[in-house]
């Protein structure tokens, strides 16, 4: 199968937020497990990291949602893949190993999900800063 530009461009496009959202997942590595003495301590050290791991987050699951996922299944000759089922689309991604771990990607947004509902519990935490992303398991 020869590839769109567009689907080129989309997966050239994921696999940087891939690279963006893991190189925030790694400088959180030592705030791990997360709670809220934790959260507090890596938003004195670097206030900035909590609110880019969840926007990234964020920009990936949403990117890989509208933008490749419709890609792929058009490549696929679906010709409307707005209206194709959820089970429908998760056995295109099981079929073509996106995205390679399952486990991994779950534990990702189980790390997420942690995160955004101690964040805005941490005193002094800005409730705007917090992010809501529905994100649904591949």
């Amino acid at each position: 199968m020869t590839a769109s530009p567009e689907l080129l461009d989309a997966l050239v496009a994921s696999a940087r937020l891939a690279d963006r959202l893991r190189e925030a997942l790694a400088r959180l590595q030592p705030c791990l497990p997360f709670d809220g003495a934790r959260v507090l301590a890596a938003e004195t050290s670097d206030p900035l990291l909590t609110d880019a791991f969840l926007k990234r987050f964020e920009n990936l699951a949403y990117h890989l949602q509208d933008q490749l996922w419709p890609r792929i299944a058009v490549e696929q000759g679906m010709r409307n893949p707005a209206i194709v089922s959820r089970r429908d689309h998760a056995d295109l991604k099981e079929k073509y190993a996106l995205p390679g771990s399952a486990d991994a990607f779950l534990d990702v947004i189980r790390l997420r999900n942690r995160l955004s509902h101690i964040y805005r519990r941490t005193p002094g935490a800005k409730p705007e800063a917090s992010t809501r992303s529905p994100v649904s398991a591949p």
